[in-house]
């Protein structure tokens, strides 16, 4: 049997495919009980997917941790589009991605500038499960929650962090409501990208050419020997399994470059290896996967990085 380790920079599973607002609903509230503290300290943070220590946070944190995009990548970016349209009230001449994405305001112009917004209204039926609404507490301070699919009689819950960890509580009406966005439209915004934020179907995996195995004895000299032919089918995600030539390079386009994909390596029909990537955490919208007969191995690189292994071109 064919020996495929894979050589990865990065790695991530895929998201179950359920109902965008169940989702965000649904992973805020398990942030219940294990979030529970608050602290707004500055941290620096990994980037991309960079978070605090779980337990701990603030408001923005139960978005942040929620959401199924990465809001420190795509507020970061978006900043160094489009500076004029975020508040800069920190003293902050340049965007931080350790805390950007971590302020309300910050959120709040980059939802505005998604068309996520929908009208403030006390009428308790417009919120619903999976919006995210924002308030302005006493003292003019700004606070982010998500609404519940739990309720009360006549209002939906809140599920937020306010200074004792992520809880759901009845507070929608109890603050002044400054601002009021749908995950659907969110999602569709980053999705089509009409120009607010970096567009996200346009990652490229070049996947290289195999060679055809020979006979003998593997060695440096022989390293294409193997007593099993080198014909693989590639599955990336959704899209078909294609088979790899063994004289030109295999293209496939249009990826998600915030997602996270699926790559399912097949021989002979027979699934051999999996493993997942994000485009984000590779920092390159164009990979390369190639496979190393002398070691029997599949390594993803960028690109430009991948010293002549990969010759796609993009095509449009």
């Amino acid at each position: 049997m064919l020996r495929a380790f894979l050589v990865l920079l990065a790695f991530a599973s895929i998201s179950a495919q359920a109902n965008g607002r169940d989702r965000l609903v649904e992973a805020a509230r398990k942030q219940i009980g294990v979030t529970t503290g608050y602290d707004g300290a500055y941290r620096s943070i990994p980037y991309p997917d960079g978070d605090v220590p779980i337990s701990t946070g603030v408001c923005t944190d139960v978005i942040v941790r929620a959401i199924g995009l990465d809001l420190q990548v795509l507020i970061h970016e978006d900043m160094k589009r489009a500076p004029s349209s975020y508040p800069w009230n920190w003293g902050s001449r340049r965007p931080d991605p350790n805390i950007d994405h971590r302020r309300v305001p910050n959120i709040t112009a980059f939802l505005k500038r998604q068309n996520a917004s929908l009208a403030p209204t006390s009428d308790s039926s417009n919120y619903k499960p999976g919006d995210l609404v924002i308030w302005e507490l006493p003292g003019g301070l700004a606070h982010i929650g998500v609404v519940s699919s739990n309720r009360t009689e006549d209002r939906p819950l809140i599920i937020h962090n306010i200074g004792h960890g992520t809880c759901e509580e009845d507070i929608l009406f109890a603050y002044r409501i400054t601002g009021h966005y749908r995950y659907p439209k969110i999602e569709m915004a980053a999705r089509q990208s009409s120009g607010a934020a970096p567009p996200l179907m346009d990652g490229l995996l070049c996947i290289a050419n195999v060679p055809r195995a020979t006979a003998g004895e593997k060695s440096l000299s022989n390293a294409t020997a193997s007593a099993v032919p080198y014909d693989f089918s590639i599955a990336v995600g959704p899209h078909p399994a294609v088979a790899i030539s063994h004289e030109r390079d295999t293209l496939i386009q249009g990826l998600d470059t915030f997602a996270s994909h699926l790559v399912r390596i097949s021989q002979h029909g027979k699934q051999i290896a999996s493993f997942g990537f994000r485009f984000s955490e590779m920092k390159s919208r164009n990979l390369c996967l190639w496979f190393n007969p002398l070691y029997e191995t599949w390594s993803l690189w960028p690109l430009a990085e991948s010293k002549g292994k990969c010759s796609c071109a993009r095509t449009e």
